[in-house]
């Protein structure tokens, strides 16, 4: 019997999603620098979150009829006022997301190649922008071997081919513009990986990493204790989102200072199971928990915004 309670009226209520919206377009539009900035974010943001509903729906992500993924992730870039500048390290994000589709079609195909294809692609694409992005192809082949049982020599030399392409049409590039010896040269400066300087994090970017990589601590626990209710195949998705999860935050550990482009796809690759975890848990534990979690992002809004628009902490 599905609970009712403050909790599932949010998960699966109906104005959850343009509440969401309202309140990123809100700390977006008075956060962004200049109107032709604000624009860029926007379809940006607008993107992002149409995929995570069509993601969502499309895989069926959660049980129930819910927009809780698309929502999770919006409210969350609420609390990014820091993100309102317009830059190519939010595309690596937009990225990701096309990697989920093309990785989920893959699952059990036994001709995979093309969904490989168009995996790798997708971030070979994203690594143009964030060039140690390309790393995620090992993850990419490894989840096709391990959760998606779609890996064959095909699929494997075509997630290859597929991160490959970008360079190749970049190669061209270089070539009309008579400069190959020096095009490659900044992704190859990208991979010279100092130490970790935690002294670039703002503490803005600190509350919002934190309250992110905590809240999809609680979510993976619960879900490995309660996987069994989903179905073999969703839970292999969300098996993919725990992979990259830990990935990426050992990224962002390792390397804070590119928390800009890390936390963005961090956030992406969160909602889903933080969704997950809100939507379609049980107990009256969680209902406070959930209830907490609000407060305490009510709180990271109301203190980051102030931060980056009044004192200036960027």
């Amino acid at each position: 019997m599905r609970e009712n309670n403050f909790r599932t009226h949010i998960a699966t209520g109906s104005f959850t999603l343009p509440v969401a919206v309202l309140v990123a377009a809100a700390v977006l539009c008075t956060a962004a620098p200049t109107a032709d900035e604000l624009w860029k974010i926007l379809a940006v943001v607008a993107v992002m979150t149409y995929a995570l509903i069509e993601l969502s729906n499309r895989n069926a992500l959660l049980r129930v009829r819910s927009r809780m993924v698309s929502s999770t992730y919006l409210v969350i870039l609420a609390a990014c006022p820091f993100m309102a500048v317009w830059s190519t390290d939010l595309l690596p994000a937009v990225a990701l997301v096309l990697t989920y589709f093309a990785l989920f079609a893959a699952y059990q195909q036994p001709r995979p190649a093309g969904y490989a294809f168009h995996a790798g692609l997708f971030v070979g694409i994203g690594s143009l922008f964030y060039p140690p992005m390309i790393l995620l192809e090992v993850v990419i082949v490894h989840c096709l071997l391990v959760q998606l049982r779609a890996l064959n020599w095909r699929s494997l030399l075509a997630v290859v081919f597929g991160a490959v392409l970008p360079y190749w049409f970049l190669a061209g590039w270089g070539i009309w513009e008579n400069r190959i010896d020096t095009i490659f040269v900044p992704y190859l400066e990208a991979f010279n990986f100092g130490a970790p300087d935690y002294a670039a994090l703002t503490l803005p970017q600190m509350l919002v990493a934190g309250y992110v990589v905590v809240l999809s601590l609680c979510a993976a626990v619960h879900f490995t204790r309660t996987a069994y209710n989903d179905k073999i195949r969703t839970r292999m998705y969300f098996y993919v989102f725990l992979v990259l999860e830990v990935v990426l935050v050992a990224a962002l550990a390792l390397q804070p200072q590119r928390a800009n482009v890390l936390m963005h796809m961090l956030i992406v690759n969160s909602a889903p199971i933080i969704a997950h975890h809100f939507t379609l848990g049980r107990g009256r534990a969680l209902n406070v928990w959930f209830i907490i979690s609000l407060v305490l992002l009510a709180g990271i809004i109301g203190t980051n915004y102030y931060l980056v628009l009044y004192a200036g902490s960027h």
